[in-house]
C-alpha cells in the first residue's frame, strides 16, 4: 500500500499483515450503507501504524435485524500504533501485544451489548485516547 491507498474490507473483514497497511492514507472496514457491517479487523505486527483514517463499522443492530458488531484486534507488535480510529457497533477492542494502541485516538460509538476493551500486551494504551459515546452518535465516516 502507499499512502494513496485506501484499504477496504469486504465481505465484513479486513487483515492488515505484518508491516501492511502502514502507509495507507486510511482504512476502511464495513459501510452500512450498503448492507456489509465489518465483523473482523485485525491488525498484526507493524500494521497500520499512524493511519489517521480509520473507520471501522459495525453495521446498525435493531431489534428485528440484531447485528453482533465488529471484532478489532490489534494483536502484532505496535499494531494500531498512533492510529485515529472512528467506530460503531463494536464487541471488543484488543491491544495484545508491545505497543499495541499506543497512543491511538479511538472512539466507540454505541459499542455492542457486553463490549469490552482489552490492554493486555507490554505498554499497550499507553497514552491512548479511547472515548465511548453510547446513545444516538453520527455514523463514521
Amino acid at each position: 500500500y502507499t499512502t494513496n491507498d485506501i484499504a477496504i474490507g469486504l465481505g465484513g473483514v479486513l487483515e492488515c499483515d505484518n508491516y501492511a497497511c502502514c502507509l495507507c492514507k486510511s482504512i476502511r472496514c464495513g459501510n452500512n450503507a450498503v448492507n456489509d457491517p465489518c465483523e473482523i479487523f485485525v491488525v498484526n505486527d507493524h500494521g497500520a501504524i499512524g493511519v489517521e483514517s480509520i473507520i471501522i463499522d459495525g453495521g446498525i443492530s435493531t431489534l428485528t435485524l440484531p447485528i453482533p458488531g465488529a471484532v478489532i484486534e490489534c494483536s502484532g507488535i505496535e499494531a494500531c500504533k498512533a492510529v485515529s480510529m472512528i467506530t460503531r457497533n463494536v464487541q471488543s477492542l484488543s491491544c495484545d501485544s508491545l505497543l499495541s494502541c499506543h497512543q491511538a485516538y479511538i472512539i466507540i460509538s454505541d459499542p455492542a451489548p457486553n463490549f469490552s476493551i482489552h490492554c493486555h500486551g507490554p505498554s499497550s494504551c499507553v497514552g491512548a485516547n479511547i472515548m465511548i459515546n453510547i446513545g444516538e452518535a453520527p455514523p463514521p465516516g
